[in-house]
């Protein structure tokens, strides 16, 4: 391949290959879960890894840090921890294809929380981005023996994906008034922090119930690749391309974590599954691609479309 061509593609292959990594770290996380690792056993070790590698990464540009800065870092530390914590609760109850579409839909929340809190009405793009995303909810949750089923993991990865909006939408307003790292440093030691106490409040018997020779392998896959590596990545592709395109590219994760579960052979590919998914991806895609759109709503458009940046 021609090294210009190259060079002007590899920031989306550099972010497509993000979006796998993350696939793949839903079978991090399943295999951990089996494991017999608790939740907040999970977070921390993978957080904590995360901590230290930034840390030793970027330990010049991390101090001295102000009040305002660690506060800051709490807040989006707090909402990135019930975000992991609830997904990783709800992947014990639901197939891990089911999770990764479901938290996908925590883009089209974002403009929604923002609604709420500014006042400010979204664009009506969204809201039928919003009735797409609800169409391929229901065609994942459809049984052909008892209709429309919706289990518990169902619903704890949605309240998951209203965690990470709640994230992403502290991070819209946190981002332009400090640091980048130094942001991502807090968040990530804050969520080991509070995951460290659910253990130890909740969890104490998994530390000697766990299995740690087949578990820990993938809690450190989980903390230096989709934590750590990906970071560092998907920071430096998005410097080099349209956050539009950034979002479409990196949306392909849920995507990415249905092709490893069947191939793990976590559950069976069905007709079903496709359809519903890529419902969810394309109303991912369609909000965030800035398209033609009729002269009424591009007037309207615009109000807090946001990148994912976790997983």
């Amino acid at each position: 391949m021609d090294k210009k061509v190259l060079t002007k593609h590899l920031p989306t292959l550099a972010l497509m290959l993000t979006a796998m990594i993350w696939g793949v770290g839903f079978m991090a996380v399943k295999r951990a879960l089996d494991s017999g690792f608790s939740e907040g056993l999970i977070l921390f070790c993978r957080f904590f890894l995360a901590t230290l590698v930034l840390l030793a990464v970027g330990r010049k540009r991390l101090f001295p840090m102000s009040r305002r800065e660690v506060w800051y870092g709490f807040i989006a530390g707090f909402f990135l921890f019930l975000g992991f914590y609830v997904q990783t609760a709800g992947l014990r109850f639901t197939t891990p294809s089911n999770n990764g579409f479901f938290t996908a839909t925590n883009v089209m929340m974002v403009p929604l929380i923002a609604w709420f809190l500014q006042k400010k009405r979204p664009s009506s793009k969204l809201f039928f981005c919003c009735l797409m995303a609800l169409a391929g909810f229901y065609i994942l949750a459809w049984n052909p023996e008892i209709g429309f089923s919706v289990n518990v993991g169902d619903m704890l990865t949605l309240l998951c994906a209203f965690f990470f909006a709640c994230q992403i939408a502290c991070l819209g307003v946190f981002s332009p008034r400090m640091d980048a790292l130094r942001l991502t440093f807090l968040q990530i030691a804050f969520s080991g922090a509070f995951s460290l106490i659910a253990v130890l409040l909740f969890e104490l018997p998994a530390l000697s119930s766990a299995d740690w020779k087949g578990g820990f392998p993938a809690v450190f896959f989980l903390g230096l690749f989709p934590t750590c590596f990906c970071f560092f990545v998907q920071t430096w592709a998005q410097g080099k391309t349209s956050s539009g395109k950034a979002a479409v590219v990196l949306s392909c994760e849920s995507l990415w974590c249905m092709v490893f579960s069947v191939m793990l052979g976590y559950e069976q590919l069905t007709v079903q599954k496709v359809v519903g998914g890529l419902i969810i991806v394309g109303a991912v895609c369609l909000l965030e691609l800035d398209l033609p759109l009729p002269v009424k709503l591009k007037n309207e458009k615009a109000s807090g479309e946001q990148v994912m940046a976790h997983h």
